[in-house]
């Protein structure tokens, strides 16, 4: 696994974990750059953790809008 790969994934089990575990309620906008700055990396690992969330089902993402925790 790459740099790039493993900063995704770490990006995406906090988000996994804050939004199973209540920290992230349902109905909240994620937003990407608070996002990166929380998480001290550029938007893409945090665009790319946010597209896996939405697979699995854990937020929605509407075109050019924000996603939102499910």
């Amino acid at each position: 696994m790459n740099q790039k790969q493993y900063t995704q994934t770490l990006v995406y089990e906090r988000l996994k974990s804050d939004i199973l575990e209540g920290t992230l309620k349902t109905g909240l906008k994620l937003f990407e750059i608070p996002l990166s700055r929380r998480f001290q990396v550029s938007r893409t690992p945090i665009r790319l953790a946010i597209q896996r969330l939405a697979l699995d089902g854990l937020v929605s993402t509407n075109k050019n809008q924000s996603a939102r925790v499910c």
